[in-house]
């Protein structure tokens, strides 16, 4: 009989390492950007339904941030997918987020 691992099967879901953290505590902060994905929000009322979660290294540690932000979604995908990872700082503007 054989294993699971034998099988071959891999998860088409995209995953990402490290602590979720609050973009509340890398504003104004450099950070690297290593890559993103767009899904469907929990919260499918507010703003554009979508969930903008972004793969980060801070202070030498992979982490996670999650943010409904349509400005920073916007921002993102314009990134060219070779030019990824780069270094940025989100600075909040009046109510809402953006890259510098």
């Amino acid at each position: 009989m054989k294993s699971f691992s034998e099988l071959g099967i891999t998860s088409t879901r995209q995953t990402f390492s490290g602590e979720k953290i609050e973009i509340s505590n890398v504003l104004n902060i450099e950070i690297i950007i290593n890559q993103f994905k767009i899904e469907p929000s929990k919260y499918p009322e507010k703003s554009n339904g979508k969930r903008l979660d972004i793969s980060i290294n801070h202070e030498g540690k992979e982490r996670v941030i999650w943010t409904g932000s349509v400005i920073l979604q916007e921002m993102i995908q314009q990134v060219n997918k070779e030019d990824f990872p780069f270094k940025t700082k989100i600075i909040k503007e009046n109510k809402g987020y953006k890259f510098t």
